[in-house]
């Protein structure tokens, strides 16, 4: 999965684009057949179709139920996984509940994670969250981070699991070695197998091996781009008024997100000193977190408006703009593996998308100039 993920996001970002269908709205659907790439995103967006190609969605709920006969990269609030996936899966949201089949490897990431009976990973698995619930099948290793992990299905091959209390409940069937890092070892109770006996590491979560890694940053990656699908796909004109922003003067745009990334906490506190303010400062807060996550977005995209500064803008189209932003999501999450240095470059970027969003909103009410 790790392979494919970087392969993917090299390919959309310098590859010549086989054809891709894209679909938005605050309900968004695909049906029938698509014999091509599909990108869609939506506040709702429900996948029935057979897809020809790999699948790229977002939303805050999101079902998908039809076949796709490629890779899948899905993020939202509220996700469903109904429909076989022919390739590699990778799924991100608070609620992620798979109940279908898995050709390749598996990478999920949720707040509540639901492997369901009759879920089957033909490939890998690798799974986090707060509470992960495995009760599928899966055919190759298993690693399983989370806060309470409770596994009642089979893994044919080895279980990695670091989790604050794990169950083992009957039915469960572990065919390779049980290796457990928490600060309890787990108990075993009748119908639970596991063949190849349990190791277990008498370590905390949080001092295990099951810390960011290289794949899960390209996890992150991968949501990145598909947040960047995602508000592009719904906002065109505003996020290509933006980023002209950024490609405009990047400085400028740069400056005033620094300013008001500095600026906006210490509004908020001192509104929350007063009862009148609360509420305001609440809203702000909370305009303020939606600003910081557009803002990445928006700086991808004024990234790929500096990149083709001396093309003339017709010549950018939709694909474009969003390989230029995968090429962006991949560069930025490798920076982010560097120490320190990395978290200032993503500061910056933050910043730029900010300054960018405030720059186009401050320019839309300004009154026209009259003669």
């Amino acid at each position: 999965m790790l392979g494919s993920a970087v392969i993917l996001l090299l390919g959309l970002a310098i590859g010549d684009a086989r054809a891709a269908e894209f679909r938005s709205g605050d309900t968004a659907r695909a049906t029938g057949r698509i014999e091509s790439d599909l990108f869609i995103a939506g506040r709702t967006v429900g996948i029935d179709a057979s897809i020809d190609g790999a699948l790229f969605a977002a939303g805050l709920n999101v079902a998908q139920v039809g076949t796709v006969s490629d890779d899948a990269m899905i993020a939202g609030f509220d996700v469903s996984l109904d429909g076989p996936v022919a390739g590699d899966l990778l799924a991100i949201g608070a609620n992620v509940k798979l109940t279908s089949t898995v050709a390749g490897d598996a990478v999920l990431v949720a707040a509540e994670l639901h492997l369901t009976p009759g879920s089957t990973v033909a490939g890998d698995l690798n799974a986090s969250g707060g509470e992960v619930d495995l009760a599928g099948t899966v055919a190759g290793d298993a690693r399983v981070a989370g806060g309470r992990v409770a596994i009642s299905g089979a893994i044919m091959g080895d279980l990695d699991v670091a989790a604050g209390e794990l169950l083992l409940l009957p039915g469960a069937r572990i065919m390779g070695t049980l290796r457990h890092a928490g600060p309890d070892r787990p108990d075993i109770p009748a119908g639970v197998t596991v063949e190849g006996g349990i190791e277990q590491q008498d370590e905390t979560v949080e001092e295990t091996e099951f810390g960011p890694t290289l794949a899960g940053t390209l996890g992150g990656a991968l949501a990145l781009f598909l947040l960047g699908a995602a508000v592009y796909l719904a906002f065109p004109g505003f996020v290509g008024a933006a980023a002209a922003e950024v490609g405009g003067n990047p400085g400028r745009t740069l400056l005033l997100g620094v300013v008001a990334l500095l600026a906006t906490p210490l509004l908020v506190g001192l509104l929350m000193l007063t009862v009148i303010g609360i509420p305001v400062g609440l809203l702000l807060l909370l305009l303020y977190g939606i600003a910081i996550v557009l803002g990445l977005a928006i700086a991808g995209f004024g990234v790929a408006e500096l990149m083709t500064r001396n093309r003339p803008a017709a010549g950018m189209t939709g694909g474009t703009r969003l390989k230029r932003f995968a090429f962006f999501a991949l560069l930025l999450t490798l920076a982010g593996l560097v120490p320190l240095v990395g978290a200032w470059i993503w500061f910056a970027a933050v910043a730029m998308g900010v300054g960018a969003v405030l720059a186009r909103t401050l320019a839309s009410r300004r009154p026209p100039a009259y003669a």
